[in-house]
């Protein structure tokens, strides 16, 4: 009797462990399962995010190198850089260069010493920009600048459309030199960021992931392209681990929760 009980007694811890370890190996797979599933979410977005920073990076240097090589022609042209060469005809060629791309908001043109000789906004003509960033840079060779606001031509030039956000612009400027080899002055434009924000919603359509944001931060991690929910330079990014990697490490991406 006490031998069957054992027996039985036997039998019924035999089918608990091994109903155990199989509830076991099922929680274990399923949770080295649930962790694959994350590991693999996170590389798809990191992917996909990689793709989306590269084509955008791409799409915004081509834009850049274009305005760059319009920029350099116009410097090289003689009714820009003879010394006869008159104002009125460089304001002529400034206009013609901006009506051929609808995100230069302004060009002109300095003297050695940085007065504006022409311009294709006159009231600023004779004006100084002997202290500004981009003179002092154009004066050494091609420059691009930061993204800033609207200053000189805050008040001369049409605002972003029916929104209140002040124009923001990006420099470029190059010196300018004559026939004989001596500084004319510097050629500068200033480009209105909106087409930076046109090209990142182009990027961002040809994706077709409307979950998908892209903002674009400096090197300094201030936010210079923004979404509805975070606005551009009110916002500090350079405390978060993926803006120190990325300044660090070039093509890789890196997931962090958002703060």
């Amino acid at each position: 009797m006490l031998s069957r009980l054992n027996r039985s007694s036997l039998k019924f811890q035999l089918v608990v462990t091994i109903g155990s370890l199989a509830l076991l190996s099922g929680v274990l797979f399923s949770a080295v399962a649930s962790h694959l599933a994350r590991q693999q979410t996170q590389l798809d977005q990191s992917a996909l995010l990689n793709h989306v920073a590269a084509r955008l990076s791409a799409r915004l240097a081509q834009d850049m190198n274009a305005r760059a090589r319009e920029m350099l022609f116009l410097s090289r042209l003689d009714q820009i850089r003879a010394h006869e060469a008159d104002d009125d005809t460089r304001m002529v060629l400034l206009r013609r260069m901006q009506e051929s791309y609808p995100f230069y908001a302004w060009l002109g043109m300095t003297d050695p010493q940085g007065t504006i000789v022409s311009s294709t906004v006159p009231a600023i003509v004779g004006v100084s920009v002997a202290q500004r960033e981009w003179f002092r840079s154009g004066l050494q060779g091609l420059h691009f600048g930061d993204v800033h606001d609207a200053l000189l031509l805050s008040k001369l030039l049409p605002q972003n459309g029916e929104t209140d956000a002040p124009l923001r612009l990006v420099d470029v400027s190059i010196p300018v030199y004559g026939d004989r080899g001596t500084l004319i002055g510097v050629l500068a434009a200033h480009l209105n960021l909106d087409w930076a924000i046109e090209t990142r919603q182009s990027v961002l359509e040809q994706l077709a992931r409307p979950d998908v944001e892209a903002i674009v931060v400096n090197a300094q991690g201030k936010v210079l392209l923004g979404t509805d929910g975070l606005q551009a330079e009110q916002t500090d990014l350079s405390g978060l681990h993926v803006m120190r990697h990325a300044t660090t490490t070039s093509n890789s991406g890196l997931v962090e929760a958002w703060p």
